[in-house]
């Protein structure tokens, strides 16, 4: 994988669901729990953990525990579900960002493609953090960077989302470690000029 993009993993689904918190992944009466609550059959769970249904359903009621790599490929399938994320999306905001588009606000350490510019010299910076210095994604760009992490693709998410950064910067932008990334529909009610 090489460079770490997310200093935490939630900071896309928290950017995208305005603030909630994706699922606990701790307990696997708790990933059940959350996965079923979004309509996922048991059977599904074991299609894409490559287990047997019963298997599933004797974890749900207790009677065995998952091998420790059941329980990662567990953790990675809640946080990946589609279901868990389109659920976890309101449907006036998906719209909204579909349609119009957003602003951006982040934080991460920031570097420049620049040919000589040094690409990450060590601090943690914020873009997109005022109206004077807007960062806006157009609808489409926004659309696909929604397609993506509705299907449990972070990384084509994170591409699609570097991609269309780096197109409002000269030379280029690179970032890594993200610790805070919001979508903003204006700057307190002010739509700056683009």
């Amino acid at each position: 994988m090489g460079k770490k993009l997310w200093d935490k993993p939630t900071a896309l689904f928290r950017a995208i669901t305005r603030g909630k918190n994706p699922p606990q992944t701790e307990s696997v009466d708790g990933i059940l729990g959350d996965l079923e609550g979004a309509g996922v059959s048991p059977k599904t769970i074991a299609q894409r953990l490559g287990v047997g249904e019963r298997t599933v359903k004797n974890w749900r009621e207790g009677k065995s525990k998952p091998k420790a790599q059941n329980f990662e490929k567990l953790q990675d399938t809640v946080r990946t579900s589609p279901e868990i994320r389109r659920q976890s999306l309101a449907p006036l905001r998906e719209s909204r960002m579909r349609n119009q588009g957003s602003y951006v606000r982040m934080t991460a350490k920031i570097g420049s493609d620049s040919p000589g510019a040094d690409k990450f010299n060590g601090r943690t910076r914020t873009i997109g953090a005022d109206k004077d210095h807007p960062l806006h994604l157009t609808a489409e760009q926004l659309g696909t960077i929604l397609d993506a992490y509705g299907n449990g693709d972070d990384e084509a998410a994170m591409e699609a989302f570097r991609e269309a950064v780096g197109e409002q910067y000269y030379g280029g932008f690179e970032f890594e470690d993200v610790t805070n990334m919001e979508f903003i529909r204006d700057y307190d009610g002010e739509r700056p000029e683009m």
